[in-house]
């Protein structure tokens, strides 16, 4: 027959070992000290596995509960079989001792050896009819393919001469073409069954087993002959209609032996070291699924049929439970911290890592991600042990205030002629708990200025106090000593009640700063009522736009003498006062109006030294206040 070579490209890809949902493997008990190297599943509960230097294969037929065993007739075991089954009780094992056939499940078997063959062949049957074995040797260049269309009774030989190691691995029927693999990356194709077409894989090793599904090609190969017990391995993938086959990147120090394809996209692979592997894209990734197995486990062979229902064989028999297997996983406990901190999390017990939510994290692939905290947030780490065993963990992060606070602001009732009304502004929240101190607040309040005039505040300074379009603003900056111990209470402004154009203004928070990032904290307006007021008689009474005042300051500040311009709106004696900030009066000025629209400027001295200044007009019925800065 006419041997005839086709060549095919390679592409490389890597085995991976990703944060995934991973199955878990539990060995059956029953088997220690007994290696197993074939292991077939008709379905979900009939099944073989072969053990090795033995003539006993055994069988299931309720899903691995219980186990029994078939002898093959006279023999003394074999290094390594084959299995096939075309149902469950048809079936074939081969092994250097001869193919052998059962029909009753594996109770009992027959020798159907047509010749001798020497070797270990191969075998696959798509019914109880026809069948191919083949058979060549790891230091031989002589391979034979077998076909029957009886059962085994007739046998159409068919032989090649190839490069050395012509040993077969797997045989494999689908979709009208039968398929197999060999040593040194030798893969073969038939129409018939009779006349076959070598080609290869790219493999330079001994590939044991193959399977193929709607065209696509799935080896498990190692980087030694097949006469060779040491090497690596590597997985190869040729999709249907591709001339180019994946192939695991970088080569694993451990050898392939075992593969089961469930789709053209979705197959399981087996190998040494307790490796399993699962891909879902035809091999452009491998993902690593052996939990359950210890890294000295050997695993020689593999087999699915459904995405619940998988076995392996090797030092014993292993199931495929598709649960998932918790690890011991530690994590960074739950913590409060305040809002701009950065946070590093940790977590432990694994090879791999997932952090969910990924938002904010320096990188959510590793065990120990940084964040910087604006909100209160639960991450989840997902981890991967190196055997596919994977478990979960939760951290929370509370942020504590920073950033946008909630501001209470009160409601104050006041007689006009209080010289000592308070205005507490507290936070909701103790601005001071230990992990949100802040280092500075700032935070400016704006209120009516002829009705109230502030002189100090309980805690931290008054940086600012000014007129601007008849609003009067007030800031007042807490460095860290005056917010220690500060609670909820941020601090109480004490001004004076004056008589002003209102019966009573609201209260608001113009800007905040929070270690000196402004912020928009959340705050109903306050409100400030004056009482004691007449609007007739010789008491005080409420008085319109047209009052005594004080309506300007310039330059304010000063470097030098300051002009202060005023309305003498009423008739009578008038006073402008200049306290310091001591409270000592350092100038004074009297005078009578004759009331209308009067103003009258007065130049204050040029030696008052730097500092802050209450300029203070008193009228007969009104007294209006400003602040004077003098900076020399």
């Amino acid at each position: 027959m006419r041997l005839m070579m086709s060549r095919f490209a390679l592409m490389l890809v890597a085995l991976c070992a990703p944060v995934v949902a991973s199955a878990q493997w539990e060995k059956v008990p029953g088997f220690d000290g007994r290696f197993f190297d074939e292991v077939f599943f008709v379905d979900a509960t009939h099944g073989w596995a072969a053990e090795s230097f033995s003539p006993n294969i055994v069988y299931t037929t309720n899903g691995g509960a219980s186990w029994n065993t078939g002898v093959i007739p006279g023999s003394n075991g074999s290094k390594m079989r084959d299995l096939c089954f075309v149902n469950r009780s048809v079936g074939f094992a081969t092994g250097t001792d001869g193919l052998f056939r059962t029909t009753d499940g594996g109770r009992t078997w027959s020798d159907i050896t047509p010749i001798t063959l020497g070797t270990i062949p191969a075998v696959w049957f798509r019914n109880v009819n026809e069948g191919v074995i083949a058979a060549g040797a790891c230091d031989g260049s002589d391979v034979l393919f077998m076909h029957t269309v009886d059962g085994g009774a007739t046998w159409t030989p068919t032989a090649y001469t190839v490069d050395l190691d012509a040993s077969v691995g797997g045989i494999r029927y689908d979709g009208g073409r039968w398929y197999a693999a060999g040593g040194r990356g030798k893969v073969w194709i038939s129409d018939d069954a009779e006349n076959w077409t070598l080609f290869n894989s790219g493999s330079d090793g001994w590939q044991e087993d193959l399977d193929v599904v709607d065209g696509t090609i799935y080896t498990a190969s190692t980087t030694a002959g097949s006469c060779e017990e040491d090497g690596g391995g590597y997985l190869l993938v040729l999709p249907a209609g591709s001339v180019t086959w994946t192939k695991t990147d970088p080569v694993q120090t451990y050898p392939f032996w075992g593969v089961s394809a469930l789709s053209a996209t979705e197959a399981w692979a087996a190998g040494d070291q307790g490796h399993i592997y699962h891909t879902t894209n035809a091999g452009e990734r491998w993902d690593r699924a052996s939990c359950g197995l210890r890294p000295t486990d050997h695993v020689d062979d593999i087999d699915f049929v459904d995405a619940n229902n998988g076995w392996a064989v090797g030092d014993g028999i292993f199931r495929y439970t598709g649960r998932i297997d918790v690890l011991p996983v530690t994590v960074t406990p739950s913590l409060t911290v305040c809002a701009g901190s950065t946070v590093q999390l940790q977590a432990a017990g694994g090879a791999a890592y997932r952090w969910e939510p990924a938002t904010g994290l320096s990188d959510p692939t590793i065990a120990n991600p940084t964040l910087v905290a604006t909100t209160t947030t639960t991450y989840t780490v997902y981890v991967m042990s190196d055997m596919g065993c994977t478990g979960t963990a939760s951290v929370t992060v509370t942020v504590g205030p920073g950033g946008a606070q909630a501001i209470e602001l009160p409601q104050v009732t006041a007689d006009v002629r209080d010289d000592d009304v308070e205005i507490p502004i507290r936070l909701l929240g103790p601005v001071t708990q230990s992990a949100c101190a802040p280092d500075s607040v700032t935070l400016t309040v704006g209120f009516n200025g002829t009705l109230f005039f502030p002189r100090s505040v309980s805690r931290g300074r008054i940086t600012d106090n000014r007129l601007d379009g008849g609003e009067r603003r007030v800031t007042i900056e807490l460095d860290r000593a005056a917010l220690a111990g500060a609670g909820d209470l941020l601090t109480t402004i004490t001004g004076n009640a004056m008589l002003g154009n209102a019966l009573e203004t609201p209260i608001t928070v113009v800007a905040m700063t929070w270690n000196g990032t402004p912020t928009a904290p959340s705050a109903a307006p306050g409100r400030l009522s004056l009482t004691g007021i007449c609007m007739t008689g010789d008491g005080p009474r409420l008085l319109d736009a047209q009052i005594s005042g004080i309506y300007r300051i310039a330059p304010n500040p000063a470097t030098g003498p300051a002009t202060v311009d005023v309305r003498a709106a009423e008739r009578g004696t008038h006073v402008l006062e200049v306290y310091s900030l001591a409270g000592d009066l350092v100038f004074e000025a009297r005078w009578e109006s004759v009331g209308g629209d009067a103003t009258r400027q007065i130049v204050l001295p040029a030696e008052l030294p730097s500092g802050a200044y209450q300029v203070v007009l008193r009228s007969p019925s009104h007294r209006d206040t400003e602040t004077l800065f003098i900076t020399m």
